[in-house]
C-alpha cells in the first residue's frame, strides 16, 4: 500500500514538473508573440505618422533626393495619376504628362504650371496599341534627367464577362497597358537612374494581384505581372527606390500620396 502511494505521489510530482516546464515554454511563446504584435503595431503606427503628419512637417527636396528634377506620370490626366503629378509638382518637380487625350493633358499641364510654377511636358500615347508609342515617348525624355517614374496607367477592360466572351481588343488592350507598360517605361528611365544612383520608381497596381476573381480574370492576371516585375526590379536594383502600391479601388476620386 505504501509502495503505491510512493508511487502515485512520484507521478504527481512528475507531471506537476512537466507542466510547469510547458508553462514556462508557453510563457515565452506568449511574450515572443505579444513583442510581435507590439512591434507590428509600432510599426504601423510609425507609418501612418511618417505618411499623414510628418511628411506635411517636413520639407523634402525631390529633385536633389532622387537625382532629376522631372517626374514622368503615365495615366495623368485622372485620379490617382493626376494626384501624384500635382503632388510631385507642388514639391518642385517638372512633370511629364503621358496619356491618350490631348484635351486633358492640356488642361492638366495648365493647370499644374499655373499653381505650382513648374515646367511642364505634355506625350499623347495611347498604350493600348502596344510597342510602337515607346519611340515617340523616349524622344521626349531626351536631354532630362528623370528623377521619379510613376507606373499608373491601367485599364480594367470594357466590361465584366465570362473570358469565351471576352472581346479580344480587351485581351491585348489589358496586356498592352497594365502588363507592357510598366517594364517599358521602367527600361525608359533606369539607365539615368542607375548612372546617377539615384531615382524612384512607382508602380501602381491593385488588389487585384492577389485575387482570382471570376469575370475578372483578364484583369486579375495582368496586376500580377505587375507585382512581379516589382519585386525583381527592386532585388536587382537596391540603390533605388522602387515601391508598389495595390489600392484596394479607385474611381474618380483625388487621393493624395507621398513618396
Amino acid at each position: 500500500m505504501a509502495v503505491s502511494v510512493d508511487s502515485a505521489r512520484w507521478l504527481i510530482n512528475e507531471m506537476v514538473k512537466v507542466a510547469w516546464q510547458v508553462e514556462e515554454v508557453l510563457s515565452w511563446v506568449g511574450i515572443f508573440y505579444l513583442g510581435k504584435v507590439t512591434l507590428g503595431v509600432a510599426w504601423e503606427v510609425g507609418t501612418g505618422l511618417r505618411t499623414h503628419l510628418w511628411s506635411k512637417m517636413v520639407t523634402r527636396d525631390l529633385p536633389r533626393e532622387y537625382g532629376g528634377r522631372w517626374a514622368v506620370v503615365t495615366g495623368a490626366t485622372d485620379g490617382i495619376g493626376k494626384a501624384y503629378a500635382t503632388e510631385l509638382a507642388k514639391n518642385g518637380m517638372n512633370i511629364i504628362l503621358v496619356s491618350r487625350t490631348q484635351e486633358k493633358l492640356e488642361n492638366v499641364a495648365q493647370e499644374i504650371r499655373g499653381r505650382y510654377a513648374v515646367e511642364t511636358e505634355i506625350v499623347r500615347a495611347d498604350f493600348s496599341v502596344g510597342r510602337t508609342i515607346y519611340d515617340d515617348i523616349s524622344k521626349h525624355l531626351e536631354g532630362k534627367e528623370i528623377g521619379i517614374l510613376v507606373n499608373n496607367v491601367g485599364v480594367a477592360g470594357s466590361a465584366l464577362c465570362l473570358f469565351i466572351d471576352a472581346p479580344e481588343d480587351d485581351i491585348w488592350a489589358l496586356v498592352n497597358v497594365n502588363v507592357a507598360s510598366v517594364p517599358a517605361m521602367t527600361k525608359l528611365v533606369l539607365p539615368g537612374m542607375i548612372a546617377r544612383r539615384k531615382g524612384a520608381i512607382v508602380n501602381i497596381s491593385s488588389a487585384a494581384e492577389i485575387f482570382s476573381l471570376p469575370l475578372l480574370q483578364l484583369y486579375c492576371a495582368s496586376k500580377v505581372g505587375c507585382l512581379h516585375f516589382h519585386r525583381g526590379t527592386l532585388t536587382m536594383h537596391s540603390q533605388l527606390l522602387v515601391t508598389l502600391a495595390a489600392p484596394q479601388a479607385t474611381g474618380p476620386i483625388a487621393c493624395r500620396y507621398g513618396l
